[in-house]
């Protein structure tokens, strides 16, 4: 009895997969949809939208199981503002696309005025006109353009500060660097310019926290405070 039971089953279950595996062997892409793991910056996003939306419509049509996944992240991954892209097949005909954006930290002004953002890791993305520009602070200098290293180490220089008050990274207006005073920040509020030297910067700017902290409280405001060297902070009053 048990074999004249599972005999047909069975053989009804193996025509059924034999169908489903040939059926998706042969299921062209219908579709190329967009996610995010992380949270997207709109406006990098929208910078090239159109652009990969062009892009993903090559692949509909062809066939889902023969589509190579590395080789269309790398495509993705291609373009500046794209850190990372996972693709992923759906027996549903479809294929996801998980996408993750660098995150801009600051912008940089070139010599010809052309702004371009900088992710947290210093890499330079495409450019953005004026009407775009975000609420960050401006990373100047010809160096910044060529030297990644430089670059690098300016957004680290912003990212360290703190998360509020005087001497926060939004308190910032821009970064730059000279042969004499190293890097240069200049506060948005006061236009007060802090010099850093090039070496030991973290612990300088804990202590220029310390002395914005005092002239708040003695209501001081001083036009360059020069904390290039270690165990000194010299602040020049208006």
């Amino acid at each position: 009895m048990k074999k004249k039971v599972y005999l047909p089953l069975g053989f009804a279950l193996s025509i059924f997969l034999a169908y489903t595996l040939y059926s998706f062997s042969s299921m062209p892409i219908k579709a190329v949809e967009f996610r995010s793991v992380a949270a997207v910056d709109g406006l990098l996003f929208k910078k090239v939208k159109t652009q990969l939306e062009s892009l993903s419509q090559e692949y509909v049509g062809q066939n889902l199981i023969k589509l190579n996944l590395r080789m269309l992240a790398n495509r993705f991954e291609e373009y500046k503002e794209i850190k990372e892209a996972r693709v992923f097949r759906r027996f549903s005909g479809r294929v996801n696309v998980d996408l993750l954006f660098h995150k801009p930290s600051a912008v940089y002004l070139s010599k010809r005025n052309k702004l371009y953002p900088v992710s947290v890791t210093g890499v330079l993305l495409s450019e953005i006109a004026v009407k775009e520009f975000p609420d960050l602070p401006i990373i100047r200098g010809e160096l910044f353009m060529t030297d990644k290293k430089a670059r690098l180490r300016a957004v680290k220089i912003l990212e360290f500060l703190p998360q509020a008050g005087r001497f926060s990274k939004e308190n910032i207006s821009e970064i730059y660097k000279s042969k004499t005073n190293g890097y240069t920040l200049v506060l948005k509020s006061t236009g007060t310019e802090v010099f850093l030297g090039e070496s030991f910067i973290n612990k300088k700017l804990l202590s220029v926290a310390k002395v914005l902290k005092y002239m708040d409280d003695g209501r001081l405001e001083g036009r360059v405070i020069d904390a290039r060297f270690l165990k000194k902070v010299v602040v020049k009053v208006y």
